[in-house]
């Protein structure tokens, strides 16, 4: 979502027929420590784009959830990339899936980072 436009992650929410099931996260604050522990081990990511208020816990009906926002790379940021390898490591999201970018692609990002990958949007991806 950061080499596309950004969007929300909810921890804690499952897409089920006909609407969603909420889950609670059962120990959110260190849920939210591993995240960002996570976050800023360069061998896993190797720009940590958030910060402590993009990440939130959130009770809905009862339940703890985590909500997390994913803000857009800088043109200098892109692309943000896992794994400690661009060109195997960069994806870009389309509609409901990840996409890996293919080394062309990467090499376009690392040399223009500006560009825009058309059907990237701003989405919500939920997890449990």
């Amino acid at each position: 979502m950061a080499n596309t436009e950004g969007g929300f992650i909810f921890l804690g929410v499952e897409e089920k027929k006909p609407g969603l099931l909420l889950h609670s996260i059962p120990d959110p604050s260190t849920m939210k420590k591993d995240l960002l522990y996570i976050l800023n081990n360069q061998n896993k990511v190797n720009i940590n784009l958030l910060q402590d208020d993009d990440i939130q816990v959130k009770e809905i009906q009862g339940k703890n959830l985590i909500l997390v926002h994913i803000p857009q790379a800088t043109r200098k940021q892109r692309p943000v990339y896992i794994n400690s390898n661009p060109i195997t490591g960069t994806y870009v999201r389309r509609h409901e899936g990840d996409y890996r970018c293919s080394p062309d692609q990467v090499k376009q990002m690392l040399g223009e980072p500006g560009t825009r990958y058309p059907g990237c949007g701003n989405i919500i991806r939920i997890f449990i």
